[in-house]
């Protein structure tokens, strides 16, 4: 399992270290409202890419396995690709009809997105690993080299940060269309049925991931239109570094387990899918709960140093990594419904929590500020996780490993103590930060390594 995560590893390790380094850059060169304008441009690209898109490349993973069977994944990953083009010329030749250069970029934007993302899943689900990494280096690499040069030559912008971005993607994913196009792994064919199975299995989780979009960052709309650009870059600012330590963590998780989880489900049973899913959620809780407890003890000081800019949102990087926890646990008890293909039931608890969220937000924004974005999330995402756990129980248990729980949220917690007394003379304050995180892990790692040598953690 363990070997599995490694194996994944660079495909999410070396792109999220090359997000830090952007997000540290774009911390220094663009303001809090610039950023909040960049952020809600990604907002709405994922918006379309939920709406339009996401219920082909979300069942890829599902349907590759049947599909392979019949010697027909060529015409699977074909039919997705080109109804893909089909949506984005059909958004962007609209958007030039009725006068929205807006409408157009969007959609050039969504076509590099959502080939990127379709092109994922049909790599994982063959596992070409290979591949894979490669796909997903690739993009960030380039993007990052993009934004120097600008950097270099001229001003970071709004317009250059988003085409720096969505570039890289868009020519990237084309250049591997163009190799499968050579190796006849991709023909110029859509196939009705394979839609239609998309669409049965797809659409429910297509809903599923527009709910999940308007629970984690409808509200971002609420706080432009109420409280402005600039407070919509801190909160923008606090989520997104969260979400890179958090959730960039589950999905590498994710990514190893899935593939493996429905293979055990087909072939091995209910029962022995629920506890590899429970030895997953193990390694989830080993990895996250430091990463909260060192959030909390030293963010303050490393965004004063990196991001001094946004030195105002440090508390909100912390209340906002609480709610990202729920976020994260999503990724697992979705898995219930999606081996037993009951999407349509994870649908409409997604929906409840979703108008919740929305209330909430509505509500809460005007009175708490960027806060009341924050206990929303929390609350939204805590209310589908209990009712997913329950309702899924029927067909499929997700086990919470609580003794492993337990001891890991001890050993971080009593770690902080030590640690944050730690101080060394004729450093700064940052260099000393540094030197306390990297003394936290080491702690951290052996003692975790020796609960897991006597049995205390077990998998």
């Amino acid at each position: 399992m363990v070997k599995l995560i490694f194996k994944y590893a660079p495909s999410v390790i070396i792109p999220t270290m090359l997000s830090l380094i952007l997000f540290i850059i774009y911390g220094n060169h663009l303001s809090p409202s610039s950023y909040g304008k960049y952020n809600l441009f990604m907002t709405t690209v994922i918006l379309l890419d939920s709406t339009l898109i996401y219920f082909m490349y979300g069942s890829i993973l599902r349907l590759y396995n049947n599909y392979h069977r019949q010697g027909q994944v060529v015409k699977l990953f074909s039919t997705f690709t080109l109804l893909t083009v089909i949506i984005v010329s059909s958004l962007f030749i609209l958007g030039v009809l009725i006068n929205k250069p807006i409408l157009s970029y969007l959609s050039l934007a969504l076509c590099g997105f959502s080939f990127i993302n379709i092109l994922s899943n049909y790599i994982r689900a063959q596992n070409n690993l290979l591949l894979f990494n490669i796909l997903k280096m690739c993009p960030p690499i380039f993007t990052l080299l993009c934004i120097l040069l600008i950097i270099f030559f001229d001003k970071l912008s709004v317009e250059s940060a988003v085409f720096s971005l969505y570039g890289p993607m868009l020519i990237v994913s084309l250049i591997i269309i163009v190799i499968f196009y050579l190796k006849k792994k991709f023909i110029f064919n859509i196939n009705i049925k394979i839609i239609s199975d998309a669409f049965t299995y797809g659409v429910p989780l297509t809903v599923v991931g527009l709910m999940g979009f308007i629970i984690s960052s409808s509200s971002r709309y609420i706080i432009s239109f109420v409280l402005g650009d600039e407070q919509l870059g801190y909160y923008s600012f606090s989520y997104k570094l969260a979400e890179l330590l958090l959730v960039t963590i589950s999905m590498s998780i994710v990514m190893a387990m899935y593939p493996q989880l429905i293979k055990e489900y087909e072939e091995k049973g209910r029962f022995k899918a629920e506890d590899l899913l429970k030895r997953f959620v193990s390694v989830h809780f080993i990895i996250v709960i430091p990463v909260i407890c060192l959030l909390f003890l030293f963010v303050d000081d490393v965004v004063e140093v990196l991001f001094s800019q946004y030195k105002d949102a440090a508390s909100l990087i912390k209340f906002t990594s609480l709610a990202l926890i729920f976020l994260s646990l999503t990724f697992y008890t979705n898995k219930g419904f999606e081996l037993t293909k009951n999407t349509k039931q994870m649908m409409f608890i997604l929906i409840w929590s979703a108008i919740i969220s929305v209330v909430l937000n509505i509500i809460l924004i005007p009175i708490l500020g960027l806060n009341g974005s924050i206990v929303s999330t929390l609350i939204s995402y805590l209310i589908y996780v209990v009712i997913s756990i329950i309702k899924s129980k029927k067909n499929f248990t997700i086990k919470f490993p609580y003794k492993n729980i337990l001891w890991i949220f001890l050993i971080s917690l009593l770690l902080c103590f030590p640690v944050k007394l730690i101080s060394f003379s004729g450093l700064n304050n940052f260099a000393n930060t540094i030197i306390c995180i990297a003394i936290y892990l080491g702690l951290y790692s052996f003692t975790t390594f020796m609960l897991i040598k006597v049995k205390l953690l077990k998998f």
